[in-house]
């Protein structure tokens, strides 16, 4: 996806291990290297985006991870509370 066709507010969520050599089912598509350059287009485009980077972490991490699942919960719940009328 291009930053520019954007057109909703983002919530990135992304595990810093994530990638093709994840096991936890990460792929070079989702690789974490991907993240922050798509952040970066996001803002020069002026398009909201709101993003957390979970140390460690890999693709499915918040199916592993009792933390960063709570953490996840409380992130997307603020996030939907002051995106949505």
């Amino acid at each position: 996806m291009h930053a520019s066709a954007v057109g909703a507010p983002l919530l990135l969520l992304h595990g810093t291990a994530d990638g093709a050599g994840d096991s936890t089912g990460g792929s070079e598509l989702t690789a974490f290297a991907n993240a922050g350059p798509f952040v970066t287009a996001l803002q020069q485009h002026a398009k909201p985006v709101e993003n957390k980077y979970f140390d460690g972490a890999g693709h499915n991490g918040l199916f592993i991870d009792t933390r960063q699942h709570e953490e996840t919960e409380q992130l997307v719940a603020a996030f939907l509370r002051k995106e949505l009328p």
